[in-house]
């Protein structure tokens, strides 16, 4: 549903429905809703045994707590644990090498290399054996060390076969990977297409919608698709009716003063 919470009277509908639910959440900034007298302290008043979950960047104290929070602010303030500022590495992972994504003839891949067992087969697969035995690169510890060194190596390696044929060999021995698909390659994956992660409801304004289906899969009770998620505002009178008794009437005057 969609409300004016700036209206007094809209104020009023959301402290009668508080009334009713037993779990309220909201994403204000820290305090930003007691101005309409939305906050914990006065809804807990009128329904003490509601559930009031409030979601904030930075925390409900301290001194961040009435910053606005982004995700890519929190990235920007961010360390690893341990007084050491992390470098630019793009996909790289900062204690595993290689454990990013690489070139191929057709598009890009990504290899996530956990031992020193999977390098070794690597290696052999990319036609280079004496990867392995390398003292620079036979250990994890030693390729991270060598990064600088090893990265180019395996990128010129690794663009001379396409995604396709990289993703056949490692699978086969067992050298953790992964295609960087576009979207439309995306739903033509064949482990996509068996899990029917991709399903088709009809839409109101838009006709036939293509959606991502739930992945959790209920072996008693498998979930059935009925209808596409409501457009903005599509439950208003469905809520307000059935929770307060507003009648049309008064869901009129309510939309006639642009409050719902």
């Amino acid at each position: 549903m969609t409300i004016d919470i700036s209206s007094l009277e809209a104020q009023a509908l959301i402290r009668d429905l508080a009334c009713k639910a037993d779990v309220l959440l909201e994403n204000f900034k820290v305090g930003g809703l007691r101005q309409y007298g939305l906050d914990a302290e006065a809804l807990l008043q009128l329904n003490p045994r509601l559930v009031y979950a409030s979601i904030t960047g930075f925390g409900q104290d301290g001194p961040y707590a009435a910053r606005a929070g982004y995700d890519f602010l929190n990235q920007a303030a961010n360390y690893l644990i341990g007084d050491m500022v992390p470098e630019r590495m793009g996909n790289a992972h900062p204690n595993i090498v290689p454990y990013q994504d690489f070139p191929t003839a057709d598009g890009d891949m990504i290899l996530a290399i956990g031992n020193d067992t999977q390098f070794a087969r690597f290696c052999e697969i990319a036609g280079h054996p004496e990867w392995a035995s390398d003292e620079r690169f036979a250990s994890n510890r030693g390729r991270v060390e060598n990064r600088a060194v090893l990265l180019p190596l395996l990128r010129q390696a690794t663009v001379f076969r396409t995604t396709r044929d990289w993703m056949e060999a490692l699978e086969r021995a067992s050298v953790p990977c992964g295609p960087i698909n576009r979207i439309d390659q995306v739903f033509d994956d064949p482990q996509v297409k068996a899990r029917e992660l991709c399903v088709k409801l009809p839409h109101p304004l838009a006709g036939e919608v293509p959606l991502v289906a739930n992945p959790i899969r209920l072996s008693g009770s498998p979930i059935e698709y009925r209808r596409a998620p409501p457009l903005l505002g599509q439950h208003t009178d469905e809520v307000l009716a059935d929770w307060l008794g507003l009648d049309a009437s008064a869901l009129q005057r309510l939309k006639d003063g642009c409050i719902i």
